[in-house]
């Protein structure tokens, strides 16, 4: 099943909003944003991490199903399903996020040959994900504890551990060599920064 609507359009829980900040925050300690130029794919219905470091960047493209309309003239809206294409110019950006989204698509190599296409060469995408640790925690918090939503839980296609990260990032043109892999929330989730 497909997914149609971006994450954060409908209400988010306590949860979703916590798990959220803290993947913003891993992303914000690992890379500056000083004045780049950036694409938060499947950035989530309010662009919550965009509006978050606003300030800093220079131009940021916000990309998903759906998306509100930006009112800050930095932030440029770009609906779009990560699954099929994104509608960037080849070598244009600088830094491409993708917070928790892999697991979401039923077409993650095609996404990752897209970020590769439209990021600038030496220039770095960053990754967080949940590996198979996460799996049981996430489906007891939200089948028997009803923390979290069921759709967006049966929506994960695949949890990723480094070796599958990595070999998805390489099989898709990145070059592995400066890449950085570390595991946080207790292994339960993946940060992954690759260089192009």
């Amino acid at each position: 099943m497909q997914r149609k609507e971006s994450f954060g359009e409908k209400k988010l829980s306590f949860i979703d909003r916590i798990i959220y900040k803290m993947r913003c925050g891993k992303i914000i300690n690992n890379l500056d944003f000083q004045n780049k130029i950036v694409a938060d794919t499947g950035c989530g219905y309010n662009y919550m991490f965009l509006q978050s470091i606003k300030d800093k960047i220079k131009m940021w493209y916000a990309v998903d199903l759906s998306l509100k309309e930006s009112d800050n003239d930095k932030i440029k809206t770009i609906i779009s399903d990560l699954n099929e294409g994104m509608l960037l110019p080849d070598d244009s950006l600088d830094i491409v996020t993708s917070m928790a989204i892999i697991e979401h698509l039923s077409n993650p190599d095609q996404y990752i040959k897209e970020c590769f296409r439209i990021l600038k060469k030496w220039w770095f995408m960053i990754i967080t994900t949940p590996s198979p640790l996460a799996k049981p925690v996430l489906e007891f918090m939200t089948y028997k504890l009803w923390l979290w939503s069921k759709e967006e839980i049966q929506d994960h296609k695949k949890y990723y551990d480094k070796r599958s990260l990595l070999t998805i990032l390489s099989n898709n043109w990145f070059l592995l060599k400066n890449t950085k892999h570390k595991y946080f929330q207790f292994w339960m989730n993946n940060i992954v920064i690759v260089k192009k």
